[in-house]
């Protein structure tokens, strides 16, 4: 994802399993923000609301689906 980017709050009808390649991403969750770099892992379950903030490098990162 591009350097600086924004997703306002959202959700996804998966669960999601993400591993952090390179750069930085911040996830904003309803009990706080977790701020990942590389080889940083994070989940979200199905349905949770949640918003993110890409760092100055941007972000590349995998995704798997629950």
């Amino acid at each position: 994802m591009a350097p600086n980017h924004t997703e306002d709050t959202h959700t996804h009808d998966f669960g999601a399993s993400i591993l952090v390649l390179d750069g930085e991403i911040s996830v904003t969750m309803e009990d706080g923000v977790v701020t990942c770099r590389a080889g940083d892992t994070f989940a979200l379950d199905a349905n949770m609301p949640h918003a993110e903030q890409i760092g100055d490098e941007g972000v590349r990162f995998l995704v798997g689906r629950k």
